[in-house]
């Protein structure tokens, strides 16, 4: 036992080389008890970041961190304000309520070093108290799948970058890895050029302090990536991350049989031709800065700052060139990262359904779909019926709605109106179907080859409570 976080208000045990902590926080000293707020005892022992720590307890406190109606209140300001600058992340669900039913109050905070070794299990009301008890696991040695934890994946603060260093080490980095600057004539060497650049430009933020100060990907402070209990078909909750993740998967993201494999023969057209450098400036102007980036973690501002650099410019463009040119998308590009994220206000947060995949993509990959993108655009504008308002430049939802506003005033009769809204459309697509719809539209053979490829073989990592699991096809 650790005496020295040990009094009337909390007890602490050391396991191994993790410090677990049981408070709890008294609402407010008394002649009874004199002694102040657990918290306050805490803040004047430890004065700087205490890694491998968990919190857990009765912390007499309301905020909005894990109550989302919380109201003002200092005192609670000021520990979460103290937890976040020690790094420490909530890892009990928010609004999960365990006193009385009503409230949450009862909560378990965790080091950041150890979010990948702690799985919150539960709530088991059947007690004597008016406090439920608030079930987690720690493991000693790692996760219990082995899951890699998605809070080491770093992004880069590029603000003060030493781009010109930067420069040089990439040059640098170009001739140590030996990348050839030949015309591409294959998708096998499209696909080793592709998996080398992204080495190349890695190798340069992971080096880290030298050039830049490496900053953790997930906020400390966000407790988003928490998904509670989820039910399962037969009425019960699941109780671990796999489960959790298993019924997210087999809901939102179910396995779709397209059949076999199909090629297209790449013919010459006129509607389809080579790639132009100003193709890139543009889509590269059309990306953001900061935009989340996928697990290499190549952000937009550095694959920008990466294409100043003439060595790498060359490779890359001719890497582009050969991917439009043959209609075909990098398979080291076709690697996503799934975020689950809740749709808001939702009345019942354990169906799988109130939450929505978003998917974090490479950003080379997503330079490669603007330039795409854009000359879809020109060839399928005159082809699409006026009526087809998304996924076209220069309409949006609103316009379809005024549209259908002016014809309800211009009729002046009553109106009814179906609207449909078809599950998971875009995640259900069929490739074959799609690949045989381009084809009726006479569209060049390089872009559904493309279009194919992109939706062909694609993996993908789920991120759950910032644990990222293996790869599924």
């Amino acid at each position: 036992m650790n005496y020295k976080f040990t009094n009337r208000d909390m007890v602490t045990i050391l396991v191994k080389d993790i410090t677990i902590v049981n408070v709890y926080n008294q609402p407010k000293p008394s002649k009874k008890y004199p002694e102040p707020p657990v918290f306050e005892f805490l803040k004047r022992e430890i004065k700087e970041q205490y890694s491998k720590i968990v919190i857990a307890g009765d912390y007499n406190l309301h905020h909005k961190e894990w109550e989302s109606r919380a109201g003002p209140n200092t005192e609670a300001d000021e520990v979460v304000e103290w937890l976040h600058e020690n790094d420490m992340m909530l890892i009990t669900p928010r609004n999960q309520k365990t006193y009385n039913n009503r409230t949450n109050i009862d909560l378990v905070y965790g080091s950041v070093d150890l979010l990948h070794r702690i799985s919150f299990s539960g709530v088991d009301e059947n007690t004597l108290s008016d406090h439920s008890i608030v079930e987690w696991d720690i493991y000693m040695s790692q996760s219990k799948n082995g899951d890699e934890v998605f809070i080491s994946v770093k992004r880069l603060n590029i603000k003060n970058a030493d781009w010109e260093k930067f420069d040089k080490e990439l040059s640098s980095a170009i001739k140590d890895f030996n990348v050839h600057n030949k015309t591409l004539k294959s998708t096998d060497q499209i696909d080793d050029q592709a998996k080398v650049l992204e080495e190349v430009v890695k190798e340069q933020w992971q080096k880290g302090n030298d050039i830049w100060k490496i900053l953790k990907y997930i906020n400390p402070k966000s407790n988003d990536t928490i998904i509670p209990q989820i039910r399962k078909e037969d009425g019960t909750l699941t109780t671990t991350v796999d489960e959790k993740r298993h019924e997210i998967w087999k809901a939102l993201l179910p396995e779709i049989d397209h059949g076999l494999d199909r090629e297209f023969e790449i013919d010459d057209d006129s509607r389809w031709p080579k790639l132009e450098f100003d193709e890139v400036d543009s889509a590269l102007a059309d990306t953001p800065n900061d935009k989340a980036p996928g697990d290499d973690g190549i952000t937009g501002k550095v694959l920008k700052m990466a294409w100043l650099n003439k060595d790498f410019k060359e490779r890359f463009f001719k890497l582009l060139q050969a991917c439009v040119k043959f209609g075909y998308h990098p398979k080291v590009w076709r690697h996503g990262i799934i975020v689950v994220i809740p749709k808001p206000k939702k009345p019942d947060y354990s169906k799988p359904r109130a939450y929505r995949p978003i998917s974090l993509l490479k950003i080379p990959s997503k330079v490669l779909e603007k330039i795409i993108q854009k000359r879809m655009t020109k060839l399928t504008t005159h082809l699409l019926p006026p009526e087809q308002y998304g996924g076209r430049q220069g309409y949006c939802a609103t316009d379809a709605v005024l549209e259908l506003v002016q014809r309800i005033e211009t009729s002046k009769e009553k109106i009814s109106a179906m609207l449909i809204d078809i599950q998971g459309a875009f995640d259900n697509v069929n490739r074959n179907i799609l690949a045989d719809t381009m084809e009726d539209m006479k569209l060049p053979k390089a872009l559904i080859n493309w279009t194919y490829q992109f939706v062909s073989e694609r993996e993908a990592s789920m991120l759950m409570d910032r644990r990222k699991d293996q790869c599924k096809n």
